[in-house]
């Protein structure tokens, strides 16, 4: 006769438990992508910077690496506390799509990069023209929607404090 009560009970628990968890907001689950693009390019960046390179790529790496352990510091202190009322099920969608679109960023955005190059017309630019043409390229590329998506980890403003 307990064991039935005790088995009813502990499911009643599951259920509350399982209740109290929230579907995460649209910030949560985008938090939850860039930590992955974030890890990604952290990775990709340690990769390259163990490679012998100039003076003047090891100081860009530095500098962007810095940046992105910082984006991954904030996006870690932001998701850290939320993650146990979270419904899990929906953070693991986010976060698989940012590592796959961490892992197949370049080859989809070098296609995008020439297509930019090729419509703001790089080739051509001189050297009154060069920053012109590249701040094209960029914009150009974040219209792409799956540059854009994967750009929009690299500035954390939609973030709140």
């Amino acid at each position: 006769m307990r064991r039935p009560a005790l088995a009813i009970a502990a499911m009643m628990m599951v259920g509350v438990a399982h209740a109290q968890l929230r579907v995460p907001t649209d910030v949560e689950l985008k938090a939850a992508y860039c930590l992955k693009i974030t890890q990604g390019s952290i990775a990709k960046m340690q990769a390259i910077t163990a490679r012998e390179v100039d003076a003047y790529t090891q100081g860009l790496l530095a500098n962007n690496l810095k940046s992105a352990q910082d984006r991954l510091n904030r996006l870690q202190a932001y998701l850290s506390p939320r993650l146990t009322a979270l419904d899990p099920g929906a953070m693991l969608l986010a976060t698989k799509r940012g590592e796959q679109d961490s892992a197949s960023y370049m080859d989809k955005a070098m296609p995008v990069a020439d297509k930019c190059a090729q419509s703001c017309g790089v080739a051509n630019a001189t050297a009154e023209t060069r920053e012109r043409a590249e701040k094209c390229v960029v914009s150009c590329m974040t219209d792409d929607e799956f540059v854009g998506r994967v750009a929009s980890c690299t500035k954390l403003d939609w973030l709140p404090s």
